[in-house]
């Protein structure tokens, strides 16, 4: 089991979602939990740690994934219609926004109708996204890779065991020895 309460807060339509937690995990603090349709769901896998505040928004199919021993700073948001998995051993800093889907800008839709674009966000084993950072729909984080602080993520980082900074984000240099 987890250790300590499960202090969260869960707001939805009513509705049901799939919420599996394994053993030894923590969490520090009150989190949120958002839910709009029933076939969604929440995985929690072993020893995961995830510091106060932090916000689940899905909906949708969408499945929300923390592999084994990864740690959750404070105040982060992972929202979307569409898969989001953090690789096994991963460190998130606080303030970080993880989403999976985005307003449709197409012409076609007026700007006050719900229309959403979905798209899958994968985060590799062993990576470490820096405080402030923002990830954008439909987005892979290479194993073993390395975010800065504040970094906007809008383009996929398939070169793994590197560092990556800035608003875009873009390649510093390969992690060393």
């Amino acid at each position: 089991q987890y250790r300590g309460r499960f202090p969260s807060i869960c707001r939805g339509n009513n509705h049901r979602i799939s919420l599996v937690i394994g053993d030894d995990v923590l969490i520090r603090g009150p989190i949120e939990i958002w839910y709009r349709d029933e076939n969604s769901s929440i995985v929690i896998d072993n020893n995961v740690k995830i510091d106060s505040y932090c916000r689940f928004c899905i909906s949708g199919t969408a499945t929300f994934r923390l592999d084994s021993g990864v740690k959750l700073g404070s105040r982060n948001n992972l929202s979307g219609g569409e898969d989001i998995c953090i690789g096994s051993f991963s460190q998130l800093g606080g303030d970080i926004c993880i989403c999976s889907s985005t307003h449709s800008t197409s012409i076609n839709h007026a700007i006050n109708e719900p229309y959403f674009i979905h798209k899958s966000v994968k985060i590799g084993n062993k990576a470490w996204i820096g405080t402030g950072t923002r990830v954008l729909p439909g987005i892979n984080v290479g194993q073993g890779v390395i975010v800065g602080c504040n970094s906007v993520v809008n383009k996929s980082i398939e070169k793994d065991d590197s560092i990556y900074a800035g608003s875009p984000v873009r390649l510093l240099r390969k992690r060393t020895e």
